[in-house]
């Protein structure tokens, strides 16, 4: 690297700080303007039954919370507070046709259209007021998956933090809050272990919005729960695998699945996926959202010195890719006897990539057809740049023990690999 090169990068990464640190500032602010003068009902804390607010039920993870919500027989209602007005009848239609419940009576289950960056959330006084005399838990799901968008993008996000603080402040209940975070939001720090715990390092973060909004509402919320003394928890995120025990697929337009499916039409698969060895920590999204609900209920006894609890839930035995490998190998095989699959080494693969990218960029008449084919071509940066990523260990010891469906978690079973890789295909083809 060249001495202007270092220069700009050093200049560029000031420059990023500083724009994290005056954005965190502006938002700290606001949390000292919320009023926590208010009357508590007295053993509020103690919860037998729970009123649960969920953020982005529609979304792919949210959707599988609500279901979990639904089956709880601890929890007494559930309001979900959605952008859309068409959440209930999105729900019915995905599971109707993941051949799931379609039954949401209004006793249990309420959807409202809300905008949480709006003062009241964008809710009538009355339902306001109704859900904040009621609720006991919130479970903040609602974000915008995008990787592309830069940090200003996600200021009607964090102006929902600030309200649904301001919004629960002001409850009679000892409201725990559960933040849906990611572990994006951390994975900028050089570092061979990550602990569950709050990080002030504002290069923490990866370097695009999406995770360094997430940074920011941790920080945000572990001050808010200093100064308001409200429950709050992180989980931190990682990736989402596809449902182990229910119905559903994994999403194929992420990069596992993007690779395996543009591996199937290549007839090869990479036998590493780069450098340093992928730890592949994968969570499916039936026992995520699970868990997720174990660490929304699991109350901090404590009554006062609050900050914000932090947890990882993942995977606590990582599998190998070389131990997922033969099953995806011979699942594939199995999918087209004519077809006799192998590895190669990852920079064949690559290279194959980058070549049918190449040919694609040259067609207008078959792109949609070559993208079907070859959804790993719309990723080529992320399989660029993978055999350079350095993974950290995480720190996993107080989400498994708050959680039972993460205690219960080793590592990636081989029959949902199977599962996914045929799902991946059948619909593919």
């Amino acid at each position: 690297m060249s001495k202007d090169e270092s220069s700009t990068n050093t200049m560029n990464t000031s420059i990023r700080r500083r724009q994290i640190e005056e954005t965190l500032q502006q938002y700290i602010q606001l949390v000292d303007e919320i009023s926590s003068e208010h009357e508590l009902v007295e053993n509020s804390s103690l919860v037998d039954e729970h009123v649960v607010v969920l953020t982005g039920s529609t979304g792919s993870l949210g959707s599988y919370i609500l279901r979990k919500l639904m089956q709880d027989k601890s929890v007494s209602h559930v309001y979900c507070l959605d952008r859309t007005s068409s959440a209930h009848s999105r729900h019915l239609e995905k599971n109707k046709m993941n051949n799931e419940s379609t039954d949401f009576p209004t006793s249990k289950v309420t959807f409202l259209k809300t905008d949480l960056s709006k003062p009241n959330l964008d809710l009538d006084d009355e339902t306001y007021k109704r859900i904040q005399n009621s609720a006991t838990d919130i479970i903040h799901s609602a974000w915008p998956v995008s990787f592309n968008l830069s940090l200003e993008t996600f200021k009607p996000q964090l102006d929902g933090i600030i309200n649904l603080l301001t919004f629960f402040s002001a409850s009679p209940n000892h409201v725990s809050i559960l933040f849906v975070s990611s572990i994006s939001s951390i994975l900028g720090l050089e570092s061979t272990s990550i602990p569950e715990k709050i990080i002030e390092d504002t290069l923490a973060p990866l370097q695009m919005g999406y995770a360094e909004s997430k940074f920011i509402s941790e920080r945000i919320l572990d001050h808010a729960a200093k100064k308001l003394s409200v429950d709050i928890k992180i989980a931190r995120v990682g990736q989402i695998a596809g449902p182990a025990y229910t119905s559903g697929v994994w999403n194929k337009s992420e990069w596992m699945p993007s690779l395996v499916v543009t591996s199937f039409n290549m007839g090869f698969v990479p036998e590493t996926l780069g450098g340093d060895e992928m730890k592949l920590d994968w969570v499916p999204i039936d026992i995520l959202s699970s868990s997720l609900v174990d660490l929304s209920f699991n109350r901090d006894p404590r009554t006062s010195e609050f900050s914000a609890r932090v947890f990882h839930p993942l995977n606590q035995s990582p599998t190998a890719w070389n131990t997922l490998l033969p099953i995806i190998l011979d699942t594939l095989n199995s999918l087209n006897p004519k077809l006799t699959m192998t590895s190669v080494p990852y920079t064949i693969w690559l290279k194959k990539l980058k070549d049918t990218t190449r040919e694609s960029a040259s067609s207008t008449t078959e792109l949609e057809g070559i993208l079907e084919k070859y959804p790993a071509i719309k990723l080529l940066g992320f399989f660029e740049t993978l055999p350079e990523t350095k993974w950290s260990d995480k720190d996993v010891g107080k989400a498994i023990e708050a959680s039972v469906h993460l205690k219960g978690l080793k590592g990636i079973e081989g029959v949902w690999m199977k599962k996914w890789v045929e799902g991946w295909i059948s619909g593919s083809c």
